[in-house]
Protein backbone atom coordinates (compact mmCIF):
# COMPACT_ATOMS: atom_id res chain seq x y z
CA UNK A 1 0.00 0.00 0.00
CA UNK A 2 3.02 2.24 0.18
CA UNK A 3 2.67 3.01 -3.46
CA UNK A 4 -0.73 5.28 -2.50
CA UNK A 5 2.34 8.11 -1.24
CA UNK A 6 4.58 7.55 -3.95
CA UNK A 7 3.16 9.50 -6.29
CA UNK A 8 4.89 12.95 -8.05
CA UNK A 9 3.34 15.80 -7.22
CA UNK A 10 2.42 16.91 -10.94
CA UNK A 11 -0.92 17.22 -12.75
CA UNK A 12 -0.36 13.70 -14.89
CA UNK A 13 0.71 11.89 -11.83
CA UNK A 14 -3.32 12.50 -10.75
CA UNK A 15 -5.02 9.50 -12.56
CA UNK A 16 -1.60 7.24 -11.93
CA UNK A 17 -2.61 8.50 -8.05
CA UNK A 18 -6.26 7.50 -8.16
CA UNK A 19 -5.04 4.49 -10.62
CA UNK A 20 -2.89 3.39 -7.72
CA UNK A 21 -4.66 3.77 -4.83
CA UNK A 22 -7.76 2.15 -5.65
CA UNK A 23 -5.81 -0.98 -6.25
CA UNK A 24 -4.43 -0.90 -2.84
CA UNK A 25 -8.14 0.18 -1.41
CA UNK A 26 -9.20 -2.76 -3.31
CA UNK A 27 -6.55 -5.33 -1.72
CA UNK A 28 -7.59 -3.84 1.83
CA UNK A 29 -11.04 -4.25 1.14
CA UNK A 30 -10.48 -7.96 0.41
CA UNK A 31 -8.88 -8.36 3.95
CA UNK A 32 -11.27 -6.20 6.29
CA UNK A 33 -14.66 -5.70 4.22
CA UNK A 34 -16.18 -8.49 6.45
CA UNK A 35 -15.96 -8.22 9.57
CA UNK A 36 -14.34 -11.53 11.44
CA UNK A 37 -15.62 -13.09 14.69
CA UNK A 38 -14.02 -11.57 17.48
CA UNK A 39 -15.56 -13.66 19.55
CA UNK A 40 -12.47 -16.27 18.68
CA UNK A 41 -9.06 -15.51 19.25
CA UNK A 42 -7.85 -15.38 15.55
CA UNK A 43 -10.61 -13.08 14.78
CA UNK A 44 -9.83 -10.44 17.67
CA UNK A 45 -6.45 -10.59 16.52
CA UNK A 46 -7.13 -9.66 13.00
CA UNK A 47 -9.30 -6.79 13.70
CA UNK A 48 -6.32 -5.65 15.82
CA UNK A 49 -3.61 -5.67 13.45
CA UNK A 50 -6.35 -4.83 11.21
CA UNK A 51 -7.27 -1.66 13.32
CA UNK A 52 -4.12 -1.04 13.80
CA UNK A 53 -2.72 -1.11 9.98
CA UNK A 54 -5.65 1.01 8.40
CA UNK A 55 -4.81 2.95 11.26
CA UNK A 56 -0.88 3.92 9.74
CA UNK A 57 -2.07 3.72 6.44
CA UNK A 58 -4.61 7.02 6.86
CA UNK A 59 -1.88 8.66 8.98
CA UNK A 60 0.43 8.07 6.19
CA UNK A 61 -1.87 9.63 3.72
CA UNK A 62 -2.79 12.43 5.75
CA UNK A 63 1.17 13.05 5.79
CA UNK A 64 1.38 12.46 2.66
CA UNK A 65 -1.53 14.99 1.70
CA UNK A 66 -0.12 17.88 3.40
CA UNK A 67 3.53 17.01 1.96
CA UNK A 68 1.78 16.90 -1.70
CA UNK A 69 0.07 20.02 -0.71
CA UNK A 70 3.13 22.11 -0.46
CA UNK A 71 3.91 22.34 -4.17
CA UNK A 72 0.88 24.17 -5.56
CA UNK A 73 -2.28 25.82 -4.05
CA UNK A 74 -4.29 23.82 -7.06
CA UNK A 75 -2.24 20.44 -6.49
CA UNK A 76 -3.01 20.73 -2.74
CA UNK A 77 -6.78 20.94 -3.53
CA UNK A 78 -6.56 17.75 -5.46
CA UNK A 79 -4.45 16.05 -2.86
CA UNK A 80 -7.04 17.28 -0.42
CA UNK A 81 -10.02 15.66 -2.02
CA UNK A 82 -8.30 12.32 -3.15
CA UNK A 83 -7.08 12.17 0.55
CA UNK A 84 -10.39 13.00 1.93
CA UNK A 85 -11.95 10.07 -0.62
CA UNK A 86 -9.02 7.83 0.29
CA UNK A 87 -10.00 8.51 4.08
CA UNK A 88 -13.48 7.89 3.95
CA UNK A 89 -13.54 4.68 2.14
CA UNK A 90 -10.47 3.78 5.10
CA UNK A 91 -12.89 4.99 7.47
CA UNK A 92 -15.88 2.67 6.28
CA UNK A 93 -13.61 -0.12 6.71
CA UNK A 94 -11.90 0.42 9.94
CA UNK A 95 -14.94 1.67 11.72
CA UNK A 96 -16.61 -1.76 11.53
CA UNK A 97 -14.09 -2.98 12.85
CA UNK A 98 -12.94 -0.78 15.75
CA UNK A 99 -16.33 -1.02 16.49
CA UNK A 100 -16.38 -4.80 17.03
CA UNK A 101 -12.88 -4.90 18.82
CA UNK A 102 -14.14 -2.02 21.37
CA UNK A 103 -17.48 -4.74 21.77
CA UNK A 104 -14.48 -7.30 23.21
CA UNK A 105 -12.34 -4.55 24.61
CA UNK A 106 -15.46 -3.39 27.01
CA UNK A 107 -16.60 -6.54 27.83
CA UNK A 108 -13.07 -7.64 29.19
CA UNK A 109 -12.81 -4.43 31.07
CA UNK A 110 -16.02 -5.21 32.87
CA UNK A 111 -15.20 -8.79 33.42
CA UNK A 112 -11.79 -7.55 35.05
CA UNK A 113 -13.65 -5.00 36.79
CA UNK A 114 -16.45 -7.41 38.43
CA UNK A 115 -13.50 -9.66 39.39
CA UNK A 116 -11.42 -6.63 41.11
CA UNK A 117 -14.53 -5.69 42.91
CA UNK A 118 -15.10 -9.36 43.87
CA UNK A 119 -12.21 -9.49 45.04
CA UNK A 120 -11.53 -6.48 46.82
CA UNK A 121 -15.10 -7.67 48.46
CA UNK A 122 -13.57 -11.01 49.47
CA UNK A 123 -10.36 -9.12 51.00
CA UNK A 124 -12.60 -6.67 52.89
CA UNK A 125 -15.05 -9.73 54.36
CA UNK A 126 -11.28 -11.30 55.63
CA UNK A 127 -10.06 -8.25 56.96
CA UNK A 128 -12.99 -7.34 59.23
CA UNK A 129 -12.94 -11.35 60.48
CA UNK A 130 -9.68 -10.56 61.27
CA UNK A 131 -10.05 -7.06 63.45
CA UNK A 132 -13.20 -9.11 64.81
CA UNK A 133 -10.39 -11.21 66.66
CA UNK A 134 -7.74 -8.25 67.24
CA UNK A 135 -10.48 -6.06 69.10
CA UNK A 136 -11.70 -9.09 71.28
CA UNK A 137 -9.04 -7.73 74.19
CA UNK A 138 -10.29 -4.28 74.00
CA UNK A 139 -14.03 -5.22 73.70
CA UNK A 140 -13.84 -7.28 76.79
CA UNK A 141 -12.61 -4.70 78.90
CA UNK A 142 -14.48 -4.12 82.11
CA UNK A 143 -15.93 -7.32 81.76
CA UNK A 144 -15.50 -10.94 84.73
CA UNK A 145 -12.59 -12.87 84.19
CA UNK A 146 -15.32 -15.36 83.87
CA UNK A 147 -16.21 -14.07 80.58
CA UNK A 148 -12.58 -13.25 79.45
CA UNK A 149 -11.59 -16.96 80.50
CA UNK A 150 -14.40 -18.00 78.09
CA UNK A 151 -13.72 -15.84 75.23
CA UNK A 152 -10.48 -16.36 75.04
CA UNK A 153 -10.80 -20.50 75.31
CA UNK A 154 -13.23 -19.80 72.28
CA UNK A 155 -10.28 -17.89 70.24
CA UNK A 156 -7.74 -20.66 70.75
CA UNK A 157 -10.01 -22.99 69.32
CA UNK A 158 -10.62 -20.81 66.43
CA UNK A 159 -9.98 -22.76 63.52
CA UNK A 160 -8.15 -20.58 60.80
CA UNK A 161 -7.17 -23.17 58.20
CA UNK A 162 -9.65 -22.23 56.08
CA UNK A 163 -11.18 -18.82 54.50
CA UNK A 164 -8.44 -16.39 54.72
CA UNK A 165 -6.78 -17.42 52.11
CA UNK A 166 -3.81 -15.25 51.30
CA UNK A 167 -4.42 -13.42 55.06
CA UNK A 168 -3.99 -16.87 57.06
CA UNK A 169 -0.27 -15.87 58.52
CA UNK A 170 -1.92 -12.54 59.22
CA UNK A 171 -4.72 -14.19 61.03
CA UNK A 172 -2.88 -16.44 63.04
CA UNK A 173 -0.62 -13.51 63.66
CA UNK A 174 -3.68 -11.62 64.91
CA UNK A 175 -5.37 -14.42 67.12
CA UNK A 176 -2.03 -14.99 69.00
CA UNK A 177 -1.86 -11.51 69.75
CA UNK A 178 -5.33 -11.38 70.43
CA UNK A 179 -4.70 -14.31 73.24
CA UNK A 180 -1.64 -13.14 74.74
CA UNK A 181 -3.35 -9.89 75.31
CA UNK A 182 -6.49 -11.83 77.00
CA UNK A 183 -4.25 -13.67 79.01
CA UNK A 184 -2.96 -10.60 80.11
CA UNK A 185 -6.58 -9.13 80.54
CA UNK A 186 -7.48 -12.08 82.38
CA UNK A 187 -4.51 -11.87 85.01
CA UNK A 188 -5.39 -8.13 85.82
CA UNK A 189 -9.26 -8.37 86.03
CA UNK A 190 -8.31 -11.70 88.35
CA UNK A 191 -6.53 -9.59 90.46
CA UNK A 192 -9.12 -6.95 90.21
CA UNK A 193 -11.67 -9.01 91.40
CA UNK A 194 -9.72 -10.56 94.27
CA UNK A 195 -9.09 -7.15 95.36
CA UNK A 196 -12.75 -5.99 95.63
CA UNK A 197 -13.87 -8.50 97.38
CA UNK A 198 -10.90 -8.07 99.58
CA UNK A 199 -11.91 -4.20 99.83
CA UNK A 200 -15.95 -5.40 100.09
CA UNK A 201 -14.98 -7.97 103.05
CA UNK A 202 -12.86 -4.78 104.90
CA UNK A 203 -15.98 -2.36 104.08
CA UNK A 204 -18.23 -4.97 105.80
CA UNK A 205 -15.74 -5.11 108.91
CA UNK A 206 -15.85 -1.23 108.98
CA UNK A 207 -19.81 -0.83 108.05
CA UNK A 208 -20.09 -3.07 111.29
CA UNK A 209 -17.39 -1.03 113.34
CA UNK A 210 -19.38 2.18 112.39
CA UNK A 211 -22.71 0.78 113.38
CA UNK A 212 -21.36 0.02 116.62
CA UNK A 213 -19.81 3.31 117.50
CA UNK A 214 -23.06 4.98 116.36
CA UNK A 215 -25.36 3.71 118.56
CA UNK A 216 -22.57 3.80 121.36
CA UNK A 217 -23.07 7.84 120.11
CA UNK A 218 -26.51 7.45 120.34
CA UNK A 219 -26.68 6.19 123.68
CA UNK A 220 -24.79 9.19 124.64
CA UNK A 221 -26.69 11.87 122.75
CA UNK A 222 -30.09 10.82 124.48
CA UNK A 223 -27.95 11.45 127.92
CA UNK A 224 -26.75 14.99 126.89
CA UNK A 225 -30.51 15.49 125.30
CA UNK A 226 -31.89 14.32 129.09
CA UNK A 227 -29.79 16.36 130.86
CA UNK A 228 -30.23 19.06 128.89
CA UNK A 229 -33.52 19.31 128.89
CA UNK A 230 -33.60 19.75 133.00
CA UNK A 231 -31.09 22.45 132.92
CA UNK A 232 -33.55 23.84 129.73
CA UNK A 233 -36.23 23.46 131.78
CA UNK A 234 -34.41 25.55 134.97
CA UNK A 235 -33.58 28.20 132.61
CA UNK A 236 -36.64 28.78 131.13
CA UNK A 237 -37.99 29.14 134.94
CA UNK A 238 -35.41 32.03 135.37
CA UNK A 239 -35.76 33.82 132.39
CA UNK A 240 -39.56 33.62 133.11
CA UNK A 241 -38.82 34.87 136.22
CA UNK A 242 -36.27 37.54 135.03
CA UNK A 243 -39.05 38.81 131.91
CA UNK A 244 -41.95 39.36 134.76
CA UNK A 245 -39.43 41.18 136.62
CA UNK A 246 -38.67 43.39 133.75
CA UNK A 247 -42.02 43.77 132.54
CA UNK A 248 -43.14 45.10 135.78
CA UNK A 249 -40.34 47.32 135.87
CA UNK A 250 -41.01 49.10 132.07
CA UNK A 251 -45.18 49.17 133.00
CA UNK A 252 -43.85 51.79 135.50
CA UNK A 253 -41.42 53.48 132.94
CA UNK A 254 -44.13 53.32 130.65
CA UNK A 255 -46.78 54.96 133.24
CA UNK A 256 -44.27 57.66 133.65
CA UNK A 257 -44.16 58.38 130.06
CA UNK A 258 -47.30 58.29 129.44
CA UNK A 259 -47.72 61.11 132.29
CA UNK A 260 -45.12 63.20 130.32
CA UNK A 261 -46.20 62.66 126.53
CA UNK A 262 -49.58 63.30 128.00
CA UNK A 263 -48.54 66.59 129.34
CA UNK A 264 -46.39 67.79 126.74
CA UNK A 265 -49.46 66.85 124.17
CA UNK A 266 -51.60 69.31 126.06
CA UNK A 267 -48.79 72.27 125.97
CA UNK A 268 -48.55 71.52 122.45
CA UNK A 269 -52.24 71.50 122.22
CA UNK A 270 -52.83 74.98 123.26
CA UNK A 271 -49.62 76.45 121.83
CA UNK A 272 -50.95 75.62 118.48
CA UNK A 273 -54.86 76.72 119.77
CA UNK A 274 -52.99 80.58 119.96
CA UNK A 275 -50.98 79.91 117.04
CA UNK A 276 -54.40 79.58 114.99
CA UNK A 277 -55.88 81.84 116.56
CA UNK A 278 -52.73 84.59 115.94
CA UNK A 279 -52.69 83.25 112.10
CA UNK A 280 -56.91 83.61 111.83
CA UNK A 281 -56.41 87.27 113.14
CA UNK A 282 -53.99 88.37 110.73
CA UNK A 283 -55.48 86.76 107.95
CA UNK A 284 -58.60 88.66 108.71
CA UNK A 285 -56.84 91.81 108.97
CA UNK A 286 -55.71 91.63 105.40
CA UNK A 287 -58.74 90.44 104.04
CA UNK A 288 -60.26 93.67 105.02
CA UNK A 289 -56.92 95.64 104.17
CA UNK A 290 -57.40 94.05 100.63
CA UNK A 291 -61.21 94.48 100.25
CA UNK A 292 -60.02 98.14 101.36
CA UNK A 293 -57.59 98.51 98.69
CA UNK A 294 -59.35 96.66 96.11
CA UNK A 295 -62.28 99.41 96.39
CA UNK A 296 -60.16 102.42 96.48
CA UNK A 297 -58.76 100.94 93.62
CA UNK A 298 -61.88 100.67 91.64
CA UNK A 299 -62.86 103.79 92.85
CA UNK A 300 -59.90 105.16 91.48
CA UNK A 301 -60.63 103.30 87.69
CA UNK A 302 -64.21 104.72 87.81
CA UNK A 303 -63.56 108.40 88.80
CA UNK A 304 -60.46 108.04 86.03
CA UNK A 305 -62.86 106.56 83.50
CA UNK A 306 -65.49 109.21 84.01
CA UNK A 307 -62.96 112.55 83.89
CA UNK A 308 -62.13 110.29 80.14
CA UNK A 309 -65.59 110.25 79.67
CA UNK A 310 -66.26 114.17 80.48
CA UNK A 311 -62.70 115.00 78.53
CA UNK A 312 -63.97 112.82 75.52
CA UNK A 313 -67.85 114.42 75.71
CA UNK A 314 -65.91 117.94 75.68
CA UNK A 315 -63.71 117.43 73.12
CA UNK A 316 -66.87 116.14 70.69
CA UNK A 317 -68.75 118.44 71.67
CA UNK A 318 -65.94 121.21 70.22
CA UNK A 319 -65.37 119.56 67.56
CA UNK A 320 -68.68 119.51 66.47
CA UNK A 321 -69.27 123.27 67.49
CA UNK A 322 -66.10 123.98 65.21
CA UNK A 323 -67.49 121.88 62.57
CA UNK A 324 -70.81 123.56 62.75
CA UNK A 325 -68.76 127.27 62.60
CA UNK A 326 -67.10 125.83 59.41
CA UNK A 327 -69.59 124.40 58.14
CA UNK A 328 -72.01 128.15 58.26
CA UNK A 329 -68.89 129.46 57.00
CA UNK A 330 -68.58 127.45 53.85
CA UNK A 331 -72.32 127.61 53.49
CA UNK A 332 -72.16 131.50 53.42
CA UNK A 333 -69.49 131.58 51.47
CA UNK A 334 -71.43 129.06 48.65
CA UNK A 335 -74.87 131.28 48.96
CA UNK A 336 -72.73 134.41 48.30
CA UNK A 337 -71.05 132.52 45.23
CA UNK A 338 -74.23 131.59 43.89
CA UNK A 339 -75.47 135.55 44.34
CA UNK A 340 -72.12 136.79 42.93
CA UNK A 341 -73.00 134.25 39.16
CA UNK A 342 -76.06 137.07 38.85
CA UNK A 343 -78.30 134.00 38.35
CA UNK A 344 -79.77 133.67 41.43
CA UNK A 345 -81.47 136.58 43.46
CA UNK A 346 -80.41 136.87 47.16
CA UNK A 347 -83.57 135.68 48.70
CA UNK A 348 -83.27 132.73 46.51
CA UNK A 349 -79.87 131.68 47.47
CA UNK A 350 -80.46 129.94 49.85
CA UNK A 351 -83.14 127.90 49.24
CA UNK A 352 -81.76 126.96 46.12
CA UNK A 353 -78.52 125.54 48.03
CA UNK A 354 -81.11 123.48 50.07
CA UNK A 355 -82.07 122.14 47.01
CA UNK A 356 -79.04 121.28 45.53
CA UNK A 357 -77.96 119.75 49.15
CA UNK A 358 -81.23 117.71 49.41
CA UNK A 359 -80.20 116.07 45.42
CA UNK A 360 -83.19 117.87 44.13
CA UNK A 361 -81.16 119.55 41.16
CA UNK A 362 -79.90 116.83 38.67
CA UNK A 363 -76.14 116.91 37.61
CA UNK A 364 -75.19 119.80 40.61
CA UNK A 365 -73.45 118.72 44.33
CA UNK A 366 -72.73 120.44 47.44
CA UNK A 367 -69.36 119.05 49.13
CA UNK A 368 -69.89 121.44 52.28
Amino acid sequence: MTELIKVSSTKEGKKALQEMTDIGLDKLKERYLTVPDVATKDGYDLVVSGARELRDIRVSVEKKRKELKAGALEWGRLVDSEAKRITGELLQLENPIKEAKKVIDNEKARIKEEKRIADEKRKNEILARIDEIRILVSAYVGKTSEAIDSIRQETVNLDLSEGFDEFTETAERVKDSTIAGLDSLYERTKDQEEAAKRQAEEETRLAAEREKFRLEQEEQEKKRIAEQAKKDEADKIAREKQEQERLAEQEKRDAADKIAREKREAEEKELARKKAEIYKREAELKKKEDAEKEAAAKKAAEEKLEAEKEAEKKRLAAEKKADLKAASIRRAATIQGLIDTGCVLPADADKLLDNIVGGHIPNLTYQG
